[in-house]
């Protein structure tokens, strides 16, 4: 057997990956900007209907059906401007949404300050923002590394690399500082803004019995925070950088819970092709459905949500969930509360009454957070509750616990 010549203008697989992610990187920035396009006539249409709520009311002709078309138009706009990184935007169509949400006539007190919320609204809404928005809702909400090493220059470098190929990164050049920065982002769990590593990254020096008893310290400490981070997250990947290649060392990293153990020398983009792998391996095969009447929403959600790799089945029409369901099999389901014809709830309720279906993990989206909604999509046999406006990681990071969970009790975890 005679081996064929490599071909010399042929690029190295690790060059060839990295133009993929690079690639899919900007796919994925480009995604979010063409749905935003696309949304963006509809938000002009949503303001323009409640710009008529003050001004039938100046004529003496403001209907509840006036009203009820103002809500819905800023509902829509809260559920979807924070999509795009508006939050203020989303929080102002929020509070016209809650004007516009009793049944009782508004006064002239009430529609001045709609008046002065719209106005603001409209001003969020200018080509400025969306161009400093778009971009940077990206970058906020993108998987997240942590990266425990002491060798400042190398860290530069990884996060730098990381950086260009949309994955933020936090460094820990010590055990204790990681171990503190960790506990401090579980004590915020609660806040919204909470997001913990999607990847941790490790450098380890495997000592011999002669060397300095700091050193094999060292090593023990960060072997035990791998244990520690095994059993407390379990879908975390955690990955070894190390100084020898031995069969020893890999067997100890793999029962500690190592995900990927790679040899030095290494570059930090071997080093990020790695991650991107490792974000994309655990949860790849998982099929995600979800279920929403905002068209919006599910023209960007699959961008959005790209990085972690989900199978992903979106529908805007609830009277073909059934037969949907049943083609795709999903993993995980995700419902909008408030839809026409059925709602998210009364579709909840059919699964829960369902004997293969009653165990289908529901995660629940909605612009209302008010305590009532949620006790009520509790109550119903949901098994979470997200708050629109949407944010990828939040969204992300729920479905991966929920996923978590259910292998956990199937006793299937990898």
């Amino acid at each position: 057997l005679k081996l064929q010549p490599e071909n010399a203008d042929s690029k190295p697989t690790t060059v060839i990956q990295e133009e993929i992610t690079a690639n899919k990187h900007s796919k994925h920035l480009k995604a979010i900007a063409a749905a935003w396009e696309k949304y963006r006539e509809k938000s002009r249409n949503q303001l323009a209907i409640l710009e008529q709520v003050p001004r039938v009311f100046s004529e003496g002709s403001l209907s509840s059906s006036h009203q009820e078309q103002g809500r819905l138009a800023a509902h829509s706009l809260a559920g979807n401007l924070g999509i795009f990184g508006f939050s203020e935007g989303s929080r102002l169509a929020r509070e016209l949404e809650g004007i516009l949400q009793g049944d009782t006539d508004l006064g002239a007190e009430q529609i001045f300050h709609f008046q002065v919320l719209l106005t603001a609204l409209r001003d969020e809404l200018t080509q400025e923002n969306i161009t400093r928005q778009v971009p940077h809702q990206l970058s906020e909400h993108s998987p997240l590394l942590l990266i425990i090493n002491e060798d400042s220059q190398f860290t530069q470098q990884l996060a730098a690399t990381a950086n260009s190929k949309g994955i933020r990164s936090v460094i820990a050049p010590t055990i204790r500082e990681a171990r503190a920065w960790i506990s401090q982002e579980v004590s915020i769990k609660q806040d919204k803004r909470y997001q913990g590593p999607d990847v941790v990254l490790f450098k380890l020096a495997f000592t011999e019995p002669t060397q300095a008893a700091a050193n094999r310290r060292a090593l023990s400490e960060h072997l035990s925070l791998i244990t520690e981070l095994k059993v407390q997250i379990p879908s975390l990947p955690v990955l070894l950088i190390a100084d020898q290649d031995r069969f020893t060392e890999r067997l100890e990293v793999a029962r500690r819970g190592g995900w990927f153990f790679l040899k030095q020398p290494i570059t930090p983009a071997q080093v990020i092709t790695t991650v991107l792998q490792a974000l994309e391996r655990s949860y790849a095969e998982e099929k995600v459905m979800i279920l929403d009447d905002d068209l919006e929403l599910l023209k960007v959600i699959p961008s959005l949500l790209q990085p972690w790799g989900f199978k992903l089945t979106t529908l805007d029409d609830p009277r073909q969930f059934w037969d949907v369901l049943q083609a795709v099999t999903p993993n995980l389901l995700v419902l909008d509360v408030e839809m026409p014809h059925v709602s998210g709830i009364e579709l909840c309720q059919v699964l829960r009454t369902h004997p293969y279906w009653c165990r289908l993990p529901v995660l629940f989206l909605s612009a209302h957070t008010d305590t009532t909604t949620q006790n009520q999509v509790f109550a119903i046999g949901a098994d979470d509750f997200v708050s629109k406006p949407v944010v990828a990681t939040e969204l992300a990071n729920r479905i991966l616990n929920r996923l978590q969970r259910v292998r956990l009790q199937a006793g299937t975890y990898p």
